[in-house]
């Protein structure tokens, strides 16, 4: 193992039920209950850093996450059939 985030501490902390890399490889979003991680890659670093969490109020559970080609945008839908277009800064 190369790197790990303990997210164990946090009260509010759900499972993740999906993951998506963008294209580049350099981001990747994490779906959870209410909750979609992004995580950057820091390649000075060699490591991962969460970039920030957005948490939405009846989200429900992430059933899946895709990335446009260009990584322009990302899509996420929820397991109560509802479905979210995003506009990332991430190409």
């Amino acid at each position: 193992m190369r790197q790990k985030i303990d997210m164990s501490k946090d009260s509010q902390e759900h499972e993740f039920t999906c993951a998506a890399s963008s294209a580049t490889g350099q981001t990747l979003l994490i779906g959870g209950f209410n909750q979609i991680k992004v995580l950057q890659y820091m390649n000075r670093r060699k490591t991962w850093q969460i970039y920030s969490t957005k948490t939405f109020k009846n989200l429900n559970s992430v059933a899946s996450i895709a990335w446009r080609k260009d990584g322009s945008s990302a899509a996420v839908s929820t397991s109560i059939g509802s479905l979210y277009i995003f506009e990332t800064v991430f190409k």
